[in-house]
């Protein structure tokens, strides 16, 4: 597991380069995005999201990437395979985010 920085400027290039990217999609004013930040962040630490690596974003900041991911509402988590998004979920539930990363497709 590795986390990288991502912008609208970068993601098309990082995210064709990354086999599995999970990108978390936040916004400063969501208090779901604040209140489940600790609990991601030690999903991550702890290895239970698997060999995938973690990016985080600002939502509104990132129009184009939102748009690509088809964010609707935050925290949104979006699965890319490289560079092609194979599912997303818009939850404060991170079973479900464990539920994302285990997809067979990923196999």
């Amino acid at each position: 597991m590795r986390r990288i920085e991502l912008t609208d400027e970068n993601f098309e290039s990082v995210s064709k380069e990354e086999s599995l990217l999970l990108v978390r999609f936040k916004a400063e004013w969501c208090g779901s995005c604040k209140s489940t930040q600790k609990a991601f962040d030690s999903m991550v630490e702890e290895g239970q999201l698997g060999d995938i690596t973690i990016a985080e974003m600002d939502a509104p900041d990132c129009p184009k990437t939102r748009l690509t991911a088809g964010v609707y509402a935050v925290p949104f988590y979006a699965l890319f395979k490289n560079g092609t998004l194979i599912d997303s979920v818009s939850t404060s539930n991170l079973n479900e985010v464990k539920k994302l990363v285990s997809i067979p497709i990923l196999s």
